[in-house]
């Protein structure tokens, strides 16, 4: 019915996803969370942003970048 190499690979097509999951799921949840921590990064820098133009430290001169 079939050598001992065929057993065992049928044996771990069968339990190997089942112990894994589905490789799809998982990748989708880890860009999830990825998307999530970039997100708060970048509202992180919009907020500073915010609070250095509130407070005229966000204007630089245009000869400062002249001079460079």
């Amino acid at each position: 019915m079939g050598s001992a190499c065929h057993r065992e690979a049928f044996q771990m097509m069968t339990t190997i996803p089942a112990t894994t999951g589905n490789i799809g799921v998982m990748l989708s949840k880890e860009s999830e969370i990825h998307k999530r921590n970039a997100s708060a990064a970048l509202l992180e820098i919009f907020s500073t942003v915010r609070v250095l133009c509130r407070q005229g430290l966000m204007y630089i001169p245009v000869q400062i970048f002249k001079m460079r």
